[in-house]
């Protein structure tokens, strides 16, 4: 079975056996390549889930002195999944959170749209993108 490891392509499953400075250098690595990426978007907010990806970027930008607006949306016929994580998350981190919260007949009515603007109609892509 083929797997990806980086830019090298390998038939291998097992996983490469790195010494722990390697380790902790790689870490650091990812780390700093992280950082460099947030702190040179000129993005003006996140599509913030309370997960770990997004806080992370979050976390990285309030300590750097940035504050993108944090946007959130849900359905407003229910608590969305990820708002007590959002929550939670932006309560600890000191940040503000947006939360939208259309319709589900409104959020029905758009998604056309939204497949011809995202090309897909992949649902997890959609989810996320809403």
């Amino acid at each position: 079975m083929n797997s990806f490891a980086g830019d090298i392509m390998t038939n291998s499953l097992s996983p490469q056996l790195l010494a722990p400075t390697d380790r902790q250098n790689r870490v650091e690595q990812l780390r700093n390549l992280v950082v460099d990426q947030v702190l040179a978007s000129s993005a003006d907010g996140i599509l913030f889930s309370g997960g770990l990806d997004t806080s992370v970027l979050a976390a990285i930008a309030a300590s750097h002195g940035r504050r993108p607006q944090e946007v959130m949306v849900s359905v407003a016929e229910c608590t969305g999944l990820d708002e007590p994580f959002a929550r939670l998350m932006v309560e600890r981190l000191g940040i503000d959170l947006e939360i939208l919260r259309p319709s589900l007949h409104e959020l029905v009515d758009r998604m056309p749209e939204l497949i011809r603007l995202l090309r897909t109609f992949d649902p997890m892509e959609l989810r996320s993108r809403l």
